[in-house]
């Protein structure tokens, strides 16, 4: 089968959605599909030249999702001349699938619809892989969204990669969807012989770009409040771009305060792996996951998840099983389970033993790949029905 990717436009390729969808690609080539990736941006290169027989087509297309702040006549022409820009790279990236006899397209997140758009236009079945709540978790809506969105109730399969995504888009577009968990390679976050809380440090890392919707600014007021009230033992450790205004009061609250001793801000570290070897507790800490890819990996690494109460985490965290939960936007609920957590060292071994267990067995790629290849199966054999 040979089946073509569509990327949902992120300016890193490295953010959860895209790292899910490449890690798919991977796994899918791996079984012996023909794999093909249209990417919007031509980084994180390094990270796709190691995937092995897939085919890259690097082509500059315009992002559709702009901010729920952001509105007037200004931004509205320049969306618009954008989305008019979308229709001509629509017509260049038609010309490569003369080259290619695709079987299936899959689209990945919510966007322009290029995508959607070839596969309509050459008669190619198409699934559209939705991967975020939009106004919840990103604070966006998309500016062509009345010419997307009968595009995706028209898709052959539409995919939510979690029950919280699927309520919400089931109601929007009145059509059935389905539920498949977000899968990451086992054996690139699996940290053998990972055992935590043996230090009296007890060390907390919260990676993902810092913006709003992450929740860095309440995980860093509860690390204030736990140093307030004498527990001085913790070191929290946020990893992720800061190039927004958002990071700045992040950066702010931890001068001011001068609690820059138990905070540690790094842009970017290639290497998360070796960080979470080095740390006890994993933050999830968004105002609503789609999903929450972070959680995951925090679990497959052995760490203690503690995550909001909210969207697709409490999904991927049952309390007091396979890991915490805490009141989404309050950050003494999150001081609290912290503390419990320092105060029950023996008892968060196991309910990180229990979640690594939990995620390997349900969260990894393979599982992912068997249910996506299932729908693939059934979209071509009701295709051939119809001759």
């Amino acid at each position: 089968m040979k089946v073509c990717f569509f990327s949902h436009g992120s300016g890193t390729n490295q953010d959860g959605a895209t790292l899910s969808m490449l890690n798919v690609m991977e796994e899918l080539a791996n079984r012996g599909h023909e794999v093909i990736g249209i990417m919007a941006k031509d980084v994180n290169l390094e990270y796709m030249k190691k995937i092995k027989n897939v085919k890259f087509y690097f082509i500059p297309s315009y992002d559709m999702r702009l901010d729920l702040s952001r509105t007037g006549r200004e931004v509205e022409l320049k969306y618009f001349v954008k989305n008019k820009l979308n229709w001509f790279i629509m017509q260049r990236t038609l010309k490569i699938f003369k080259n290619e006899n695709i079987d299936i397209i899959h689209i990945n997140g919510l966007n322009n619809g290029i995508g959607a758009m070839i596969a309509q236009k050459l008669g190619i079945p198409y699934v559209w892989h939705i991967r975020q709540l939009m106004e919840e978790d990103l604070h966006q809506r998309l500016y062509n969204q009345k010419k997307v969105w009968p595009m995706v109730k028209s898709a052959n399969a539409v995919i939510a990669i979690s029950k919280a995504v699927k309520e919400k888009f089931e109601k929007e577009f009145n059509r059935e969807i389905t539920v498949v968990y977000n899968g990451v390679p086992v054996e690139k976050y699996q940290i053998n012989n990972h055992s935590i809380f043996d230090e009296e440090l007890v060390k907390m890392v919260l990676p993902g770009r810092i913006v709003e919707g992450k929740g860095q600014l309440e995980a860093a007021k509860a690390l204030k409040y736990l140093v307030d009230n004498g527990i001085k033992n913790v070191k929290l450790i946020l990893v992720g771009h800061r190039q927004s205004t958002y990071a700045q009061e992040v950066e702010e609250f931890v001068e001011k305060n001068d609690i820059s001793s138990y905070i540690e801000i790094q842009e970017h570290n290639a290497d998360l792996r070796s960080l979470r070897g080095t740390c006890d507790i994993g933050l999830t800490c968004s105002v609503k996951e789609a999903f929450g890819r972070v959680t995951v990996e925090n679990q497959m690494a052995g760490l203690l998840a503690i995550g909001a109460n909210t969207g697709g985490t409490p999904e991927l965290i049952e309390h007091n099983v396979t890991g915490l939960l805490y009141q989404q936007g309050n950050y003494r609920s999150l001081a609290s389970q912290i503390e419990y957590a320092i105060h029950n060292r023996e008892l968060m071994k196991k309910i990180a033993q229990n979640s690594y267990q939990y995620s390997v067995e349900n969260y990894s790629i393979k599982r992912v790949v068997d249910q996506v290849e299932k729908i693939y199966s059934n979209i071509i054999h009701k295709d051939m029905k119809k001759w």
